[in-house]
C-alpha cells in the first residue's frame, strides 16, 4: 500500500511539475553566454539547499530514531524522506505536504507523532525567526525611507494584530507545547545552535544563488544589492505561506529588480530561472529518494516474510 501510494504521488508530482518548466526558457543563453559558468554556482547553491534541511533533521533525531530495527535514522533515510516530501509539497495545495511528511517520517524514521510535532515546531520557529530577521534587515536597507513611512500604518496594524493573537492564544498554546517540552523530548542546545548555523548558511546560499542568476542574465546591479534582493524575495514567499511562495516571491523579485533599473521583460526571467532550477533539483532528488524508500519497504517486507516462514518451519 505504501509503495503504491508513493509511486502514484511521485508520478503525479512529475506530471504536474514537468509542464511548469517554461518551454520558452532560453537555455542556450544560460549555457553559452559570457557568464554562463555562474549557472553552475547557482546549481551548487540549489543542491546545498536540498541538503541543508535533511542535515538539520539528522541533527535533531540522531543516528537511531527508533528501537524498531526496520526503522533507520541514518542520513540517507532522512534525506530520502525529506526529499520525497519536498517534491510532493510543491504540487500539493493548502500545505498538504506537511501531513504527508509527518506520515512518512513516522513510517520510515520511526519517530512518534509527538516527537515529530516537536521537531517541526522547533525547526519552523527557528526558520521563521532567522528568515524574519534577514528579511526585515533587507527591507530596511533596500526600500527607501519614504516607502516605509508611507506604509508605516499598515506595518503597525500588522504587528499589533500579531501581538494580539499571541496574547489571546498564549494559554491554549502553552497547553499544547507543555507536553512537548518534557526532558526526554528536548533537543540539546548544541544541536539547536548548529541547526541555526545551517539555516543562516541556507539564507546566504539563497542570496548567492540569486546573485549568480542575475549575473548570468546580465543584470547591471550592485552585487550586495542583488544578494539582498534575492533574500528579501524568498522571505516574501515564505511569509505568504503559499506552496513555493507562488506569486509573492515572483512579484517581490520583479518589483525590486525593476526598482533597481532592470527592464520588466528581463526581470521576469529571474524567477523563471530560479524555479526551473528548483523544480529540476526537486524532481531529481525526490524521484531518486522515492525509489530508495520503495526499495527499503520491499526489503523490509521480504525480511518479514522470511522471518515468518522460519518461525513457521520451527
Amino acid at each position: 500500500m505504501i509503495r503504491a501510494a508513493l509511486i502514484a504521488a511521485v508520478l503525479l508530482s512529475l506530471f504536474v511539475l514537468i509542464p511548469a518548466i517554461s518551454p520558452s526558457m532560453n537555455f542556450r543563453l544560460l549555457l553559452t553566454g559570457e557568464a554562463s559558468h555562474f549557472i553552475i554556482i547557482a546549481i551548487f547553491f540549489v543542491f546545498l539547499h536540498f541538503l541543508f534541511e535533511p542535515l538539520r533533521w539528522y541533527l535533531y533525531i540522531g543516528r537511531k530514531s527508533s528501537e524498531s530495527p526496520q526503522h533507520n535514522g541514518n542520513f540517507a533515510a532522512v534525506f530520502a524522506v525529506l526529499s520525497t516530501t519536498a517534491l510532493l509539497s510543491y504540487t500539493m495545495p493548502f500545505k498538504l505536504g506537511l501531513p504527508t511528511r509527518i506520515y512518512l517520517v513516522k513510517e520510515y524514521l520511526g519517530l512518534s507523532v509527538k516527537r515529530i510535532v516537536y521537531v517541526l515546531a522547533v525547526d519552523g520557529s527557528m526558520n521563521l525567526t532567522i528568515w524574519g530577521l534577514f528579511g526585515a534587515g533587507c527591507a530596511v536597507y533596500l526600500l527607501p525611507s519614504s516607502y516605509l513611512s508611507n506604509h508605516l500604518h499598515l506595518i503597525a496594524v500588522g504587528v499589533s494584530l500579531l501581538l494580539l493573537v499571541a496574547y489571546l492564544g498564549r494559554r491554549p498554546l502553552y497547553k499544547i507545547v507543555k507536553p512537548l517540552l518534557e526532558r526526554e523530548s528536548r533537543i540539546p542546545t548544541k544541536k539547536i545552535f548548529l541547526s541555526a548555523t545551517i539555516l543562516v548558511a541556507d539564507v546566504i546560499g539563497f542570496g548567492l544563488r540569486h546573485l549568480a542568476i542575475f549575473i548570468v542574465l546580465g543584470f547591471q546591479i550592485n552585487h550586495f544589492d542583488a544578494f539582498l534582493i534575492g533574500v528579501l524575495s524568498v522571505f516574501a514567499g515564505i511569509a505568504s505561506t503559499l506552496p513555493m511562495g507562488l506569486g509573492a516571491y515572483d512579484a517581490t523579485l520583479i518589483f525590486l529588480l525593476t526598482r533597481f533599473g532592470v527592464p520588466l521583460e528581463l526581470a521576469t526571467l529571474s524567477p523563471i530561472v530560479n524555479r526551473t532550477l528548483n523544480l529540476l533539483s526537486s524532481m531529481l532528488f525526490g524521484g531518486a529518494s522515492s525509489l530508495y524508500l520503495m526499495r527499503t519497504t520491499t526489503e523490509h517486507q521480504s525480511d518479514s516474510l522470511t522471518s515468518s516462514r522460519s518461525k513457521t518451519a520451527q
